[in-house]
């Protein structure tokens, strides 16, 4: 829980920091926005619907992700609202083939995703 947290934290210092340089059009802050509400709305359906494939954690970082996925403005939520599945299914598919772990963590690859997204919109 303290780690999602400062996660948070984190996701607030980088959106606002980039809105103290934002140029003018659609604002930083606009694209955050709606990316946290992306992403929250999908992991909450997506909760709801297979209660038992996706952690309580993903969930919470999910507007986290989101806002820093507004970073990279449309690109960048794409980025986050899609990339983070296909990491998840392709470490599945390699691990399942080897006879590997039957779960696979979703959380690492929501935050390389979110970390590719900032960089985008850097």
């Amino acid at each position: 829980m303290r780690l999602q947290l400062a996660g948070i934290a984190v996701s607030a210092i980088a959106v606002g920091a980039h809105a103290v340089g934002d140029v003018p059009g659609p604002s930083v802050l606009v694209f955050a926005a709606c990316g946290a509400l992306a992403l929250a709305a999908l992991y909450f359906t997506l909760r709801l619907l297979a209660p038992h494939h996706l952690g309580g954690g993903d969930l919470r970082i999910a507007p986290a992700v989101g806002a820093l996925g507004g970073i990279g403005e449309v690109d960048g939520i794409v980025v986050v609202g899609i990339g983070p599945f296909a990491i998840t299914a392709v470490i599945g598919i390699v691990l399942l083939a080897g006879r590997g772990p039957r779960y696979v963590a979703h959380g690492p690859s929501m935050v390389g995703c979110a970390v590719l997204a900032t960089a985008l919109g850097g």
